[in-house]
């Protein structure tokens, strides 16, 4: 008789154990399905991806032409590379410690070339340095002016900076105050 009350003791603790392990199983797959269905994946989904790509593939295959992509545009307006003057602007202009710090952007791409600072105030001119021209990506910088402050004057300051490449040349103008 004590041998058959462990049995049943047993059994209705393993019964138990089997029923809390099928349970917990039913929610972490109720679970899982609700959140894949919750950020638009499904199965059905997934087919019609692979639908998809085959069909391309056998566009690429067939004689029949795909569909012109539309040319994306990096300007309004005209090439800046097939115009005659070289255009630009003056990027940044502060003093930074006992310096006058210029960066000039120029429009085009250009492989040489170089820029020319004149500082003036009125018809005098207070100062000038000629930098290169730095070629970018699709654009051109001048390698940037780096002025003592100790050989300006207070005031303001007519900015002028031209630009030399090849046949081409451009000025660029712009004011300061020190």
């Amino acid at each position: 008789m004590v041998l058959r009350r462990n049995n049943r003791k047993y059994l209705f603790w393993g019964g138990g154990v089997l029923l809390i392990v099928l349970i917990t199983v039913g929610i972490i797959v109720l679970v899982k399905k609700n959140n894949n269905t919750d950020m638009g994946y499904n199965e059905r989904d997934e087919t019609e991806v692979i639908i998809e790509d085959e069909t391309e593939e056998k566009n690429e295959t067939t004689s029949d032409p795909l569909p012109k992509k539309e040319e994306v545009k990096q300007y309004d307006g005209d090439n800046p590379n097939a115009t005659d003057e070289l255009t630009g602007v003056i990027s940044y202009m502060s003093v930074s410690g006992d310096n006058l710090i210029v960066r000039v952007n120029i429009d085009q791409y250009l492989s040489n070339g170089n820029c020319r600072l004149s500082l003036s105030r009125g018809e005098d001119v207070i100062y000038e340095e000629p930098v290169a021209i730095e070629a970018s990506v699709s654009t051109s910088t001048c390698a940037g002016f780096s002025v003592p402050v100790s050989k300006l004057l207070d005031g303001k300051l007519v900015i002028k900076v031209v630009l030399e490449s090849g046949e081409k040349r451009g000025i660029i103008i712009g004011e300061t105050t020190i």
